[in-house]
């Protein structure tokens, strides 16, 4: 992706550099960024991820477009992470992800950005769909996909299932 920004937040592409100073510890990264990161990020399913994506990073680093650090200008902070889950599948179908630190979360942060990354990935030819799934007891996740423009689709076994179609 390319760095997305809004008037409040920039989502900057999260590369294999970023996910070693990450694994490494907060300062690492900081230095790298030159911006501070936030005590909280990365919360533990995304640092649980980390490695995988060190793993896929190596092998293709192209994929690199598609997770980023968003960073709240103002504060030059790294409040959380956004992206695709691996990119467009053959049928154009793309999976996002998001997460904000809790000391960032009801100030609309997901939803700026979640809006800029869905008109990105709406120009790009090799993207028809956008999913995105969240639990049912996730109120603040809800609120973000439905102020997108993402269509409810289906709940099972208390995970909701969300489109947004070109």
């Amino acid at each position: 992706m390319p760095n997305l920004e809004t008037e409040r937040l920039q989502l900057i592409p999260l590369s294999l550099e970023y996910v070693i100073a990450a694994m490494r510890g907060r300062e690492e990264l900081e230095a790298l960024l030159l911006h501070n990161v936030s005590r909280q990020w990365p919360n533990t399913d995304f640092a649980q991820i980390l490695p995988m994506l060190a793993d896929e990073l190596e092998k293709e680093p192209s994929k690199a477009i598609w997770n980023g650090l968003m960073i709240q200008k103002d504060e030059k902070m790294v409040i959380g992470d956004m992206g695709c889950k691996g990119g467009p599948d053959r049928n154009g179908v793309v999976d996002i992800g998001y997460g904000v630190v809790p000391e960032y979360r009801g100030q609309g942060y997901a939803s700026e950005m979640a809006k800029a990354l869905v008109v990105w990935l709406l120009s790009r030819k090799d993207v028809t769909k956008i999913t995105a799934n969240c639990l049912e007891d996730n109120i603040g996740s809800i609120r973000v996909l439905e102020k997108v423009g993402f269509t409810r689709l289906s709940e099972s076994n208390g995970l909701l299932c969300w489109e947004f179609e070109k």
